[in-house]
């Protein structure tokens, strides 16, 4: 990779050389010198964008929300109910893993150093934080607009949080009997049909 590429590139670059050796190798295992040879960077190339392996990292998770995350933004279109909205967003995260199941093993690492370090504790802490409140809000305008039943919005986001990540499962454990895809889509079609007003 060339050195003098556009900042805006060259980060893109650098954090998605990242992702891959941190997958393949785990935190610890990972070395600056790794992510170097991923990139074909020069050691002071990367290190003028980040300081040490932990400040990469830490930028890592949001990268990862940036650009694997369904955006954000897009669920404030008025003229879909909340279910749409939830198949929507089950519709993209599906198409991720079509895309590269390996960014799903992204959070396995992201949990592990969450648990080991308080910075990463904090930073994906606040990562799902968001999505939680996304799904809140959605799941409160379906109890107010009369198309949901009254819920519990704090634990109904959990379980559309936690289905989701069972998709994780499907990079790790190969299925013969359904896809991960087939997985999403069953779960979250069960799930939205417990939420509906009767």
């Amino acid at each position: 990779m060339a050195e003098n590429k556009p900042k805006n590139i060259r980060t893109q670059e650098i954090m998605d050389a990242a992702m891959q050796v941190f997958v393949k190798k785990g935190f610890t295992d990972t070395s600056m010198s790794d992510i170097m040879n991923q990139t074909g960077l020069s050691k002071g190339a990367i290190y003028h964008h980040y300081q040490n392996k932990k400040d990469l990292f830490l930028s890592l998770i949001d990268h990862w929300q940036n650009t694997h995350f369904p955006d954000f933004h897009q669920y404030d279109d008025k003229s879909l109910s909340s279910s749409q909205i939830f198949q929507k967003f089950s519709n993209e995260v599906s198409e991720k893993f079509r895309e590269n199941p390996a960014v799903f093993l992204a959070e396995l690492e992201f949990w592990s150093m969450a648990n080991r370090d308080e910075e990463v504790r904090i930073k994906v802490k606040k990562l799902y934080g968001d999505i939680l409140n996304l799904f809140e809000n959605i799941i409160k305008r379906g109890i107010d607009s009369g198309e949901f039943k009254q819920l519990d919005p704090k634990v109904s986001a959990l379980s559309i949080m936690t289905a989701i990540q069972g998709i994780i499962w499907f990079t790790l454990f190969e299925s013969n009997s359904f896809k991960g895809e087939k997985y999403l889509k069953y779960v979250m079609d069960f799930i939205i049909h417990g939420f509906l007003k009767k």
